[in-house]
């Protein structure tokens, strides 16, 4: 420890021939290169470049290009290992020598101001961090790491982000935000004034070492890192930390309360509000427009097409009240006792009240649970199928049903819902034996104001958070049945506990507000760690790499990767037959079932099914079901020909695209092809 330890370029890229190339600031000196490849095989590549060729390390440089403008890529002579006559008459020395006095030439034919990108995997580019660990005196030798002493190297990426007191200034001047983790995922946390520090909890991505020889009497290492430009997605959708008053590293926000409202919007909230859109569609297509030929529904017509969607809505209804249930059982108790046992309800908070009455007050009209309850729909003096108390009153007498009696949730029916395997027929009594022995519907199409709408006409003023949360519609009506939904929601949030020891389910990526979604600057930076040298000799962070920016997948300036891929040569019913069926799809009972129901299914049917009544007819698609032989359920293994597959493919894509071509003009940007004269399906080309 006698001397300083310090980071700088590979000594490959400082021979004689490069320092003209180089600037002359330390910094400059002390940065990591980046080396860019164009093969897929850039290990290799980089290995036999530094066994026979280490100073032509420099023509591998990262360069700006676009695909309009790449320069292809230097040659790499064959690895061979010197001879050791060659060896002791000095004639490898002087090849190096020779060699390090001249360079290939790299054309530069890329417009000005092109940033510096580094492109995907799948764009056939790789690239290489490369940096030395020295020791700081004449000659500048390797710093031996040594990792029975917990020593390590690394490097860390950081993301450029402009200071907002100055946003126009020079990306090299933005402040440097490290990726750090975080309890729901890995935010960009900000550095500080000190850049040459790892912030604690900060991502290292390994480098390792890479040995060649200087000259004949001189070895030398190398470190290098793969860049994870494959990454780049999670990268520039990340948001920002927020420092909690706990000191502890979050999102950016992301409160206690975020991932649990996001969970109740998506499992109880959206899909009841979905169930209200069908119903009402499924009303408005009952009256025929007030101009035109069309009739209105008969009857029968009418009374079939009731009957299939309260039956899927049932089914769906069944499975919310379920999520419903559960939510309350684990993120809010309190309530849940008192859903179970409404005399609990003196125990209760102001807003854990609010919230219990919302869910008694939210009742369906003793007419729909009549009619539900009843086999005929258009009169309630058909056969009663259900008893009255079948159908409950209140959304808290439903939610009840789910408790076990004490403080659970009935896992017995719980297994039940989740192991039918056939659709709900009310008609009959098998079915109705599986499915649970109780109705309520979250919607109806025929009688959709007697369905069950939350009466939270009144819950007070909105924070901005809950009225960002709100997700209304664009042009709201009064007393709308999708508004008052949300309004449960808000109450139902207003009851959650800060405090609450439950486990957070995860956060979408869709809920997190990234820093910025479009456009992101990175740096690199290499690190010695040696931890049993603190707090004298601590970390050695290098200087940062040149900015750059990560492409996309999809980038219009990445270099093409060169991809053939080959249909079928024979395509006659003679050459097809010689393709074996070797491709076998498991397809389970249940979904045996599914596909069954649609094997009658012509084009006339599917366009029947979209005409507007007198010429609608639903789809025959039969009572569902999985397959079966007897009492044993019986799936399949179906074999197929890949190359029959393949040309079923490319059809489609090609009608899809002409199809689509009349919204997105994208025709003349398609295709084109070459004519390949001699290539025949039938001769000497059907077997290649």
């Amino acid at each position: 420890m006698s001397h300083d330890v310090l980071w700088t370029q590979p000594p490959a890229l400082l021979n004689s021939a490069a320092a003209r190339l180089l600037p002359t600031r330390r910094d400059a000196f002390q940065k990591p290169a980046i080396l860019r490849f164009t093969s897929d095989a850039f290990m290799e590549e980089v290995l036999t470049l530094l066994d026979t060729a280490p100073e032509r390390l420099r023509d591998y440089r990262v360069r700006r290009e676009t695909w309009r403008g790449f320069v292809a890529a230097p040659e790499v002579e064959a690895r061979k290992a010197p001879s050791l006559v060659l060896q002791r008459l000095g004639i490898v020395r002087r090849r190096v020598q020779m060699a390090s006095g001249s360079s290939t030439a790299v054309v530069d034919a890329t417009p000005p101001g092109t940033p510096l990108k580094l492109y995907q995997p799948a764009n056939q580019r790789h690239y290489l961090v490369a940096c030395s660990l020295v020791c700081n005196t004449p000659g500048l030798p390797d710093r031996q790491v040594e990792p029975g002493k917990g020593e390590t190297i690394g490097c860390v990426i950081r993301r450029l982000l402009p200071p907002a007191s100055r946003s126009d200034a020079a990306v090299e001047t933005w402040d440097e935000y490290a990726w750090v983790a975080a309890p729901h995922g890995y935010v960009w946390q900000r550095v500080g004034i000190e850049p040459r520090l790892v912030l604690d909890g900060e991502e290292r991505l390994p480098l390792f070492n890479l040995h060649f020889a200087e000259n004949v009497k001189r070895k030398r290492r190398l470190c290098a890192g793969v860049i994870p430009v494959g990454r780049r997605d999670a990268y520039l959708g990340a948001a920002k930390a927020s420092a909690t008053s706990s000191g502890r590293v979050s999102t950016a926000g992301v409160t206690s309360r975020t991932s649990r409202k996001i969970l109740l919007r998506r499992d109880v909230i959206e899909p009841w509000k979905s169930l209200i859109r069908h119903a009402q569609q499924v009303r408005a297509s009952f009256s025929p427009p007030a101009i035109g030929d069309q009739r209105a529904p008969t009857l029968k017509e009418r009374r079939a097409r009731l009957t299939l969607d309260r039956a899927q809505i049932q089914t769906a209804s069944w499975f919310i009240l379920l999520d419903l249930a559960k939510y309350l059982a684990t993120y809010l108790k309190p309530v849940w006792r008192a859903v179970l046992n409404p005399a609990r309800v003196t125990g209760l908070s102001g807003s854990e009240l609010d919230a219990f009455n919302a869910l008694t007050q939210t009742t369906i009209t003793t007419a729909l649970r009549e009619t539900l309850r009843h086999d005929d729909e258009t009169s309630q003096g058909g056969n009663a199928i259900y008893a009255l108390d079948d159908v409950p009153a209140t959304l808290r007498a439903a939610l009840a049903r789910y408790g076990d009696g004490s403080e659970g949730l009935n896992t017995t029916l719980e297994q039940r819902l989740d192991g039918i395997d056939e659709d709900y027929d009310r008609e009959s009594a098998a079915s109705r034996n599986r499915w649970p022995g109780f109705l309520f519907a979250l919607a109806d199409p025929d009688l959709p104001t007697d369905a069950p709408l939350p009466a939270v006409g009144a819950v007070g003023s909105l924070t901005a958070e809950e009225q960002s949360d709100l997700a209304l519609d664009d042009d709201p009506v009064f007393n709308d049945p999708l508004e008052r939904v949300d309004k449960l929601a808000v109450l139902l949030l207003r009851a959650l506990q800060d405090d609450e020891p439950v486990p957070e389910p995860a956060v979408p990526i869709a809920a997190i507000q990234p820093a910025n979604l479009f456009e992101g600057w990175f740096v690199i930076r290499c690190v010695y760690e040696r931890p049993g040298c603190e707090p004298v000799h601590g970390q050695v962070v290098s200087e940062a790499t040149e900015p750059f920016q990560m492409a996309g997948f999809f980038d219009p300036d990445a270099p093409a990767r060169p991809l053939r891929i080959g249909l079928p040569l024979d395509t006659t019913p003679g050459g097809l037959r010689k393709f074996d069926k070797n491709t076998a799809f498991v397809i389970s009972d249940v979904l045996c079932g599914q596909m069954k129901r649609f094997r009658s299914l012509t084009l006339g049917d599917l366009v029947l099914s979209v005409l507007p009544w007198p010429f609608h007819q639903d789809l025959p698609t039969g009572s569902g079901g999985p397959c079966k032989a007897g009492n044993l359920s019986l799936g399949m293994i179906c074999s197929l020909s890949i190359p029959i597959i393949t040309i079923c493919a490319f059809i489609l894509l090609t009608i899809m695209v002409s199809l689509l071509d009349f919204v997105f003009r994208w025709l003349p940007y398609f295709v084109i092809c070459f004519p390949v004269p001699g290539l025949k399906a039938k001769g000497a080309g059907s077997s290649t």
